[in-house]
This record gives structure tokens, C-alpha cells and sequence, in this order.
């Protein structure tokens, strides 16, 4: 999945949304980016997935980013994972490295050894570990994430203003979803189907 120059004016918060999808992608289907070249150049450096842009073109959807700082992309990484600026960065960075791991792991796989051979052998245990490293890499993030959302659920109950109450649910919404994107398929969704008690009016809802 190769990506196209962009044409359009896009804004931070969006770009910052468009890179954390990217990653998430890349961990995901890596084979998908083998070919793009510019991407995985971008995945060796913070400021490398700061400084990326374009359109990439998925099955059902596209993902835009701008070019941004670093600082920039740090600063808004508290729109998706809560007030905790640090933390917020932290699940960008990993999910980076958890993406350069996963390409590089698709290349490999080319040249992999036979199972039945000493080197091949070793080169099963070598995957396996990192698969457990990778792991534990997630569940890392899913423990901040949370933490995130769970901080933002915190403010709603905080909140008397209707609209603002409304608006920060919205938010603790995504994040949730985005938490849930980091699973691998299909256990990376949510059936919203069903009948909820509503944390911004207290009331039962259809979704």
C-alpha cells in the first residue's frame, strides 16, 4: 500500500489521528507497506512519522496525514489518549516501533529458514520471542490507553454543562474504539448493538 503526494489542507488533530491509524495498520497487515518506501523511512525516527505525509489508500477508506514538528505531533497526541501529554506519545512511539518490527519481521519471512534445519529452528524460537515481546508491547499500551479513557470518563461525570458533558462522551467514545483497534481481527471492533445506560444523561439508549 504505497502512499500519494496530498493536495488538500489537513489539521493536526487529524494528522495525529492519521498517523496513529498507520501504525496500527502497519502492526496489523505489514505486508501492505513492504513497497512503500517512504513510510518505512519514516518509521526510524520520531521525527520521521512527525514530518510524513500523504494519502494511503485502504480497502474501504482513506487515511490523510500533514506534515507536522514533532512538537506538534507530541502536543496533540493528548486529544486521542487523555491530559497526559507523556503518556499519549509514549502509545504513539511504541506502536512506531511495534510497526518497523512487523515490516521488517514480513521481509524476513521470505528468507525463512526450514523448520527441520538447526538455523531454521532457531529462527522459530527468535519469532516466537518476539512475538511475546510484541505482546507485551500491547498490552503496555492498552494499560495507558485506558488509563486515558478512563480519565476522560472521569471529567464527564466532573461536568454540569449538558453540551460540554455530551461532547467530552463523544471523545471517551473514541478512544475506546481506538483502544479496541489495537486488537488483532476480529476482536478489533465493538457491536454497538444493544441497549446502554447513557454516561451523559443517565438514561437508557439504542445504539
Amino acid at each position: 500500500m504505497n502512499n500519494k503526494p496530498t493536495n488538500i489542507s489537513i489539521s493536526y488533530e487529524a494528522s495525529t489521528e492519521a498517523i496513529y491509524e498507520l501504525l496500527n495498520e502497519a502492526i496489523k497487515k505489514p505486508s501492505r507497506f513492504i513497497n512503500d518506501l517512504n513510510f518505512k523511512r519514516a518509521l526510524a525516527s520520531q521525527n520521521g512519522i512527525a514530518k510524513l505525509e500523504g494519502v494511503w489508500e485502504c480497502q474501504t477508506y482513506s487515511i490523510n496525514k500533514g506534515k507536522m514538528t514533532l512538537n506538534t505531533l507530541k502536543k496533540h497526541t493528548k486529544n486521542l489518549f487523555g491530559e497526559r501529554l507523556e503518556d499519549g506519545w509514549d502509545i504513539i512511539n511504541e506502536l512506531r516501533i511495534d510497526a518497523k518490527v512487523a515490516i521488517e519481521s514480513e521481509l524476513n519471512k521470505k528468507n525463512k529458514p526450514l523448520k527441520s534445519t538447526k538455523t531454521g529452528l532457531q529462527a522459530i524460537i527468535k519469532v516466537n520471542e518476539d512475538t511475546l515481546t510484541k505482546q507485551k508491547a500491547v498490552n503496555f499500551i492498552l494499560l495507558q490507553a485506558l488509563s486515558g479513557a478512563m480519565h476522560t470518563i472521569k471529567t464527564v461525570s466532573e461536568t454540569t454543562n449538558k453540551e460540554l458533558r455530551e461532547e467530552r462522551a463523544i471523545i471517551g467514545l473514541e478512544k475506546l474504539r481506538a483502544i479496541v483497534a489495537l486488537n488483532q481481527p476480529p476482536y478489533n471492533k465493538i457491536k454497538t448493538s444493544g441497549t446502554v445506560v447513557s454516561i451523559v444523561r443517565g438514561e437508557a439508549d439504542e445504539l
